[in-house]
């Protein structure tokens, strides 16, 4: 990664263990997991999307702290200033991908032009865009523990 996304992960790791975390929390969260060799505690700030307990979160397929969750899917995230336990559900299959893309997408239609992924005139996200947009990424649903509620 590079100088400036380094300061912005350390900024956000810290903003959102604080009071303030309202000034990213509308959409990053923090997930803590544990390494898949090390065993050591990691914690890295991540885009979300959120629909009742479910948290879905996309990453580039090229990365590998998402890897992690393969092996050891027991998380913990920072969801608006509280920590919440969870279940990550990593998917690579390009339909599974496509498909968990498109509900990642539903909350907040208007990140779609992130992914370049446009919307038809009656409201639904493009097919073809969404399995596009699909190549190379991740996508990760967290199943919150009933107990965080």
């Amino acid at each position: 990664m590079g100088f400036f996304t380094d300061i912005w992960n350390q900024f956000n790791k810290v903003i959102l263990n604080t009071p303030l975390h309202g000034i990213t929390s509308k959409n990053t969260i923090l997930i803590t997991f544990r390494g898949r060799k090390s065993g050591l505690e990691y914690t890295t700030p991540v885009n979300y999307t959120q629909h009742g307990n479910t948290i879905r979160i996309t990453s580039l397929a090229e990365r590998s702290w998402w890897r992690n969750l393969i092996k050891n899917p027991d998380v913990i995230i920072t969801l608006r200033g509280k920590q919440l336990k969870g279940t990550a559900e990593v998917f690579r299959a390009r339909d599974k991908v496509t498909q968990e893309l498109e509900n990642y997408l539903k909350p907040v239609p208007r990140m779609a032009r992130y992914f370049k992924v446009k919307i038809d005139p009656d409201g639904k996200f493009n097919e073809q865009d969404l399995f596009n947009a699909g190549e190379n990424r991740v996508m990760i649903k967290i199943h919150l523990n009933s107990s965080n509620f």
